[in-house]
């Protein structure tokens, strides 16, 4: 009797242990002893835990390409809002699967909007694809900080930029998203790449006309930078939209 009793603490505590190493102290989702790092099962693109991974491990490391200076919470998971219980939303930014996973799995409202229950991914009128391997992922409102979603869905309706979709009546909002197999290093490297053509190191200053655009393994990459020369942001133009 005191063995099975003994047995069933241990079962407890090594639950408990798991359950407690599976997230960050900052809430994000940690990959230790984990192999499926999101809790949800319905996945927004083929589920890669390897990339997954990779990406997780980034923010411990430093940059993975010389002096590509990234921003890499803004191009990987996105400025986003998230306390007190509440819905995580976005501000800005979120270009890769590992980005969209995180917020899905943390916005039910969201997840619910955009997911098909009969395959557990997003339904096709929320993906375009275009023959680069850039994909664009159409958000529902309740993805995005208030504020945020009016003054963004305004500039795209004025821009006509194809990043406003309407689906089933609801308006939704594209967010462009690196090829599938590209990790943190592959986004790095472009990113290396990107700076060399569009930032003069001398003078610490942009070049070239705006928006800065270069094209880096058949993907056109678009370039912001901050007043310290710092790229805050990175991402991939969709074609045919």
């Amino acid at each position: 009797m005191k063995l099975l009793k003994f047995q069933a603490q241990l079962a407890v505590f090594s639950f408990l242990f798991i359950l407690s190493n599976s997230f960050s102290k900052e809430g994000t989702p940690c990959v230790e002893g984990v192999e499926n790092i999101f809790a949800w099962q319905a996945r927004s693109i083929d589920y890669n835990p390897g990339l997954t991974q990779q990406f997780h491990r980034a923010y411990d490391q430093p940059n993975l390409a010389p002096n590509s200076r990234l921003n890499r919470s803004h191009t990987y998971t996105g400025d986003v809002h998230h306390d007190n219980g509440q819905p995580m939303r976005l501000r800005r930014g979120m270009h890769t699967d590992y980005g969209v996973n995180n917020l899905l799995e943390n916005n039910i409202a969201a997840r619910n909007a955009i997911i098909d229950p009969n395959t557990g991914r997003i339904a096709s009128d929320f993906i375009h694809t275009d023959p680069s391997g850039v994909r664009v992922v159409f958000l529902p409102e309740e993805a995005f900080i208030p504020r945020v979603w009016r003054r963004m869905t305004e500039n795209e309706r004025r821009r006509a930029s194809g990043l406003i979709r309407e689906v089933d009546g609801r308006t939704t909002l594209g967010k462009t998203l690196f090829p599938q197999s590209w990790g943190p290093r592959e986004i790095e490297d472009a990113a290396a790449y990107v700076r060399r053509q569009t930032f003069d190191e001398g003078t610490g200053m942009p070049v070239g006309p705006s928006p800065r655009r270069v094209e880096y393994n058949g993907v056109t990459l678009e370039v912001q930078y901050d007043r310290d020369g710092n790229m805050n942001s990175l991402f991939p133009v969709a074609q045919g939209l």
